[in-house]
């Protein structure tokens, strides 16, 4: 912790609170002009006391660790000593961020040194953290060996996949439950079916029919508008679930856009348009919407799946697609994951160590009044 400002005279008893370096140096015949304010070095630091003139050593106290972390705000900056323009730029902060547990901790250490000071919050919002629990709703802990980690989940399932699972699997006002079983479901379901599989049916149809190549002929029908509408107004949308904050529902409805574009190949059939050369004109306009709608989603989606966001973009290249569709995320199998998982991570069968029982012998009970006539002593050994 931070030593306490305070020296007191060892004759007199008189104490002092020091408010700066330049006061300390001002007060003290000793003071190193790169003075360390840390322990044990500010306590060689003596003082005159001006009520007796003996002198004056710091109290031994240090301030609580919350102190600090509560002073962040004004401390980072040394203000007031310094950076009074970027201190006052910057506070209150917009948000601030840390898990549940530490509404008794930081969240108080700022709010109450802040009203102390400036009679004002330091922050406008707080967002706050749940836990990372396992599948039984246990917190997650190195000491409880429930612990599943980030690099080992990366290595799995890839680095864009474990984002969406965090940010969209636990919001931010619960705790969360992430499991290998939950990541495989959420990975075949979400990124593999529901977004990889559009991205590749439209990129495979438009090189089937059309070359890789399509552009907007204008043949529009009444389903088209329904579409276009929830393009439209999917951006507003998550534009307004960010400014709540509300990440997690920002993602699912940038999904529901993609959910959209799959219902919209199903409602338009392009490979029943494709029989009929009378209809070419409207097979490529629907394969232009989709990629409109696709593309929409993935400009989206770059803030939280930014490598993901990339790959789309690249493949639908606004209507000159690749010649062959990428994967972007392989389905897989749960039991070979769990088997794998096993691997890493080996059952250990803890041997149970027989404990040395100290043989007592069994001694006849006594009745209370044969208690109560007892005598007993206290000695220091």
């Amino acid at each position: 912790g931070t030593p306490l400002n305070i020296w007191q005279c060892e004759d007199c008893g008189e104490m002092m609170s020091i408010g700066s370096i330049e006061e300390l140096k001002e007060m003290s015949d000793n003071c190193p002009d790169d003075i360390e304010l840390h322990r044990p070095y500010i306590d060689a630091v003596t003082i005159k006391c001006p009520k007796c003139g003996k002198e004056m050593h710091r109290v031994p106290e240090v301030i609580d660790c919350w102190f600090d972390s509560g002073s962040m705000p004004f401390a980072q900056h040394h203000y007031p000593f310094e950076n009074k323009e970027l201190f006052e730029r910057q506070f209150p902060a917009d948000f601030i961020s840390e898990a549940v547990d530490q509404t008794r901790g930081w969240f108080y250490s700022l709010l109450a040194i802040s009203t102390l000071l400036f009679n004002k919050a330091p922050y406008k919002n707080v967002i706050v953290l749940g836990h990372v629990q396992d599948e039984n709703g246990q917190k997650m802990s190195k000491s409880k060996g429930n612990v599943l980690y980030a690099d080992e989940l990366v290595d799995f399932f890839g680095v864009d996949a474990v984002r969406y699972f965090v940010l969209h699997e636990m919001p931010f006002e619960n705790d969360g439950v992430i499991t290998w079983e939950l990541m495989v479901e959420r990975l075949n379901s979400d990124l593999a079916n529901t977004l990889g599989n559009l991205v590749n049916r439209t990129v495979s149809m438009t090189n089937k029919y059309f070359g890789g190549v399509v552009s907007d002929k204008g043949a529009a029908e009444d389903v088209d508008a329904d579409l276009k509408a929830v393009i439209d107004n999917t951006p507003k949308a998550v534009d307004a679930k960010m400014d709540g904050l509300r990440v997690a529902d920002a993602i699912t409805e940038i999904f529901n856009l993609f959910k959209r574009c799959n219902k919209y190949i199903d409602e338009t059939m392009p490979w029943a348009l494709a029989k009929d050369e009378e209809k070419k004109d409207r097979l490529e306009t629907v394969l232009w919407n989709l990629i409109q709608g696709i593309s929409a989603g993935a400009r989206l989606l770059e803030s939280f799946m930014p490598s993901t966001s990339k790959k789309i973009l690249d493949q639908l290249g606004d209507g000159h697609v690749t010649e062959k569709p990428e994967i972007l995320f392989q389905r897989l199998d749960l039991e070979e994951v769990m088997k794998k998982v096993e691997e890493l991570h080996p059952h250990i069968e803890e041997a149970e160590e027989e404990e040395d029982v100290i043989d007592i012998e069994a001694k006849p009970e006594i009745t209370f009044e044969q208690f109560g006539a007892m005598q007993f002593q206290v000695g220091e050994i």
